[in-house]
């Protein structure tokens, strides 16, 4: 791991594609700008731990206890309506 200080407005570099801007520092909150190639997936890392948890509930859940009735929420044309 890496620990650098920056001020605002100063950037950091990793490899040749990605900058990280510090554009704003207010008291503990920081606005981060990233560039990076758009094949490159940046995740906020509380959000895509968050997604973890609630997949790991899904997937000890009883199938039969979920009830969602999907066939109000389909519209005509809608590709997962019977086509027959």
């Amino acid at each position: 791991m890496l620990v650098l200080k920056r001020k605002q407005g100063q950037a950091i570099d990793v490899g040749r594609d990605i900058r990280i801007i510090l554009k704003e520092i207010k008291g503990s909150h920081v606005k981060v700008v990233i560039s990076a190639p758009s094949d490159v997936r940046i995740k906020r890392a509380e959000v895509e731990k968050e997604i973890g948890v609630e997949n790991l509930r899904a997937a000890r859940c009883d199938p039969r206890d979920i009830t969602i009735d999907l066939s109000e929420k389909l519209e005509v044309g809608d590709p997962l309506e019977d086509q027959t």
